[in-house]
């Protein structure tokens, strides 16, 4: 079709008359947009020149992905002729709303090169301006291929499109630009293969960064290009003109090409670089440049705290940077660090994921005092020492302690309600992410694309290849995904990991979070057995039998040889179940607990609202406590266990229910296994033959109750002999009668005992050395307040304790009589207990 007649019908789609049409003139501010460079090949720029007097306006057709002329293309018939532009820049419209390009401007810079060098592609690389604008331009004459207007619900129909009828409308040019767009954003389009291999040999961490496409683009401010620029510097100066070093055919142009890379840079970006590094020098950093502190790859210290919660502890964890990400909302922009450290899962140690966000602050703020800052800066010290060396070496104690091991806290927990952890803990991962699913971390995959390879198959890449044997290189990182338990860390690796653990805290029986710190080797005292008022005999029996559940120094390894079962039945008789009975304040807990101290094996000590009353609930509970005994080594302790033992009647199925339950879980227990009662008369007879052991603790006598006295008085002069003493005074009134009267068991000693401490610190009455004294009328009030509460008891149930006991058919207490149990037998026919030191009447 003639051009007169395309002309027509385009004229006539948009409303034309007739009328001819010739260009308006180009928009003031594209007046000086130079000319592209001779002998354009119009049919792969798809471009049109459109001549407006003496000054041709170059516009390149809207494609959102232009595609470059290859080198050797664009080499063909015009290699003889001028040079083409190596540097290119674009204004690039596009629609607010929508996203696509609706107008799109190009200024060619040529540059004189040599002859030999004309095979270059069109640019080295684009500098591309990109506007929002609500607005598009009308169409150019009898260019059809452009886009239309955006399609934006409830817009009106521009003006210049319902009439073209008066020339006055008929405009041409960039469209209109909102205020707040004028700026516009500014990115980098690499098209140069020597510039895309430059990169692909000195980058070698940067997640994300795929360098084998055709084309690299870098936006503002070109962090990734700053960050190895001069690695690109060297890489360019190792590259000159007459260097020894083999060329890659890609890395033909590289000099050149890194040059003009590297003058734009320098130009554009590196004068707010140089001040900010400056700033850096003083130890302060602004909003605008935080990314020159955290390269992705580099170590970082990341601070984390609650401003909210004074008991909040705050701690430094060590990690690298995976991305900074500039984002923006509405009102406000901050900076997105990701970055990332070694975890446990319960079962592998891989990488963890954390988020750091930097809020938007005006003029400088002080690097030392922010929440992240790069590990190696310097100056930062907690104790006189650099934190990230703290990390390290706290890093590696709590990777040692990936294995169960028994250990001895002395610190607080870090989590509300921050309990005071003091005591034997176990530490066990493992078990505590099986117990707490919701607190197990996520351990990402490495998905990071391999860097530092390339796509060329030239003689001098597969040369490079072959001699660095290099053909898969690994991914960054690589080696720190499935770390094996128990190998021998690096020091960076031991930075990375955490140096926090959960515990299981013995004495509550609770979950405890506690720094690595808080950890000390297990300490156990053996010698405590010998401290138990008891007959000598009875002690021996208990070495014997627990001898064999003997442990190593720290609690960890076992001591004794394979278990001999007499049962004939494989996975039965490997417990030994010692049942303890008596009245309350005898020593039954306090054996089982010494016991456990001369093993060198932690107790677990479990009470009814550790198990449960529910049949089903009750075995589940305990077959989940014996196989964390039997995991981690540990005796077992129920106390008060005669509510699972009462006998079994056949109106309430329930009751035999939970027995049943309980004498199944017995069965298949391994370990020993102590049980505590002060009402054996209840106990169903199946128990009978299931006890190994069944100790019976007779009532404390004078002397009983001396020693135990004595002994606080002594663990008091031991450990606080500086502060506090017990006066002459004190200790004839606690040997004379009153006290002797009141009858106290073990427990009511300790705690009255531990009351008149209580009272004489608070009174604070100093000897002439300054140290608070003990004296008799402290602890006679406490005597005075026990005596009074015994009488009132026994006033209300018509009789003291023994009494009752014995009434409901629970326990008979002072039952020898010419019986030899705990103790021998005298001339006179009573029971003379040795362990007590006291006769026993006759009933």
């Amino acid at each position: 079709m003639p051009a007169r007649d395309r002309r027509t019908r385009t004229r006539r789609r948009h409303g034309g008359r007739g009328r001819s049409y010739s260009p308006p003139p180009p928009p003031r501010q594209y007046r000086n947009i130079p000319p592209p460079p001779p002998r354009y090949d119009r049919r792969r720029s798809r471009s049109r020149s459109i001549d407006y007097g003496q000054r041709p306006v170059y516009l390149v057709r809207c494609q959102e992905n232009p595609t470059p002329v290859t080198p050797d293309e664009d080499a063909g018939e015009n290699a003889d002729g001028p040079p083409q532009a190596l540097v290119r820049y674009r204004a690039v419209y596009k629609h607010e709303r929508t996203g696509g390009i609706v107008y799109q401007a190009t200024d060619t810079k040529p540059l004189e090169l040599p002859k030999e060098e004309s095979r270059q592609i069109a640019s080295a690389f684009d500098v591309v301006t990109e506007y929002a604008t609500v607005y598009s331009p009308r169409p150019v004459d009898g260019w059809q291929d452009r886009p239309r207007y955006p399609s934006v619900p409830g817009s009106p129909i521009p003006r210049e499109d319902r009439n073209f009828s008066s020339r006055d409308d008929e405009k041409e040019g960039p469209p209109k630009l909102q205020v707040a767009s004028l700026k516009g954003m500014r990115r980098l389009e690499i098209h140069s293969s020597a510039i895309i291999h430059a990169l692909q040999q000195v980058v070698t961490y940067w997640p994300g960064l795929n360098l084998l496409s055709p084309i690299f683009i870098s936006l503002e401010p070109h962090m990734f290009l700053l960050h190895h620029l001069e690695l690109l510097r060297k890489f360019r100066s190792d590259h000159a003109p007459g260097h020894a070093l083999d060329l890659c055919e890609k890395a033909a142009d590289v000099y050149e090409h890194l040059g003009l890379l590297d003058d734009y840079l320098e130009k554009e970006v590196m004068p707010g670089v140089a001040i900010e590094r400056a700033r850096h020098q003083r130890s302060f950093a602004t909003f605008e440049y935080m990314w020159l502190l955290f390269k992705p790859g580099a170590e970082v210290l990341v601070r984390f705290k609650d401003d909210k919660n004074r008991n909040f502890l705050p701690f430094w964890r060590g990690g690298i940077v995976q991305s900074i990400t500039l984002m923006t909302t509405p009102n406000d922009k901050y900076w997105e660090v990701k970055v990332w450290n070694l975890t446990y899962d319960g079962s592998t140690v891989g990488r963890g994921e954390l988020t750091q966000y930097i809020d938007l602050f005006e003029g400088e703020s002080a690097i030392g005092e922010m929440d992240m800052i790069p590990a190696d800066w310097p100056g930062h010290l907690e104790n006189g020492r650099p934190v990230a060396e703290i990390l390290r070496e706290k890093g590696r104690q709590a990777y040692r302690l990936l294995s169960p091991r028994c250990m001895t806290s002395t610190g607080k927990s870090l989590e509300f309600p921050y309990n005071d952890v003091e005591g034997l803990v176990m530490v066990d991962m493992r078990t505590f992410y099986t117990d707490q699913p919701d607190e197990r971390p996520y351990v990402v995959p490495n998905n990071q694309i391999k860097i530092g390879v390339t796509d060329c198959n030239c003689p001098v890449c597969e040369k490079r290849k072959a001699a660095a044997a290099i053909d898969k290189p690994p991914v960054p990182y690589s080696e720190y995904d499935n770390l094996e338990i128990g190998a021998e860390l690096t020091d960076q690796m031991s930075f990375l990991y955490s140096s926090r653990l959960y515990v299981f805290h013995f004495g509550s029986r609770t979950w405890e979070l506690l720094d690595v710190d808080d950890l000390k080797k297990a300490q156990f005292k053996s010698e405590v057995l010998d401290t138990l008022v008891m007959r000598p005999e009875r002690i021996n029996m208990l070495k014997a039998l627990s001898k064999k559940y003997m442990r190593s120094e720290d609690g960890n390894e076992d001591q004794r040889s394979a278990f001999w079962s007499a049962d004939f039945i494989e996975n039965k008789g490997k417990s030994q179940i010692v049942l303890l009975h008596g009245k309350p304040g005898v020593g039954k807990t306090y054996t089982a607990e010494c016991i456990a101290e001369y093993t060198r094996r932690p107790l677990i000590t479990l009470t009814c609202a550790d198990i449960g009353t529910d049949p089903e609930e009750v075995e589940l509970n305990l077959e989940y406590h014996f196989t964390s005994a039997r995991d981690w080594g540990a005796l077992v302790l129920i106390d008060e266990a005669d509510i699972y033992m009462e006998k079994r009647s056949s109106n309430d199925l329930v009751r035999n229910s939970l027995v049943a339950g309980f004498l199944r879980a017995l069965e298949v227990y391994e370990g020993m296994l102590f049980l505590t009662t002060n009402r054996v008369g209840a106990f169903d007879d199946a128990f009978t033959s299931r006890i190994h052991v069944k100790l019976y603790y007779n009532p404390l006598s004078d002397s009983d109750r001396q020693r135990i006295w004595s002994s606080f008085i002594s663990k008091l002069t031991r450990e606080r002999r500086k502060d506090i003493r017990v006066t002459i005074g004190a200790k004839e009134y606690i040997s004379g009668p009153v006290i002797k009267a009141l009858d106290l068991n073990g427990r009511e000693i300790r705690n009255a005992f531990q009351t008149a401490v209580a009272l004489a610190e608070y009174e604070a009455v100093r000897d002439e050395e300054g140290t608070i004294m003990v004296e008799e009328h402290h602890v006679q009030q406490v005597a005075e307040m026990s005596r009074e509460f015994r009488l009132y008891l026994n006033e209300l149930h018509k009789g003291d304790e023994e009494k009752r006991a014995a009434r409901a058919f629970e326990r008979l207490d002072r039952w020898l009589d010419g019986n030899e149990v705990n103790g021998s037998t005298d001339r006179e026919g009573g029971a003379k207990d040795v362990r007590m030191g006291a006769e026993r009447p006759k009933w």
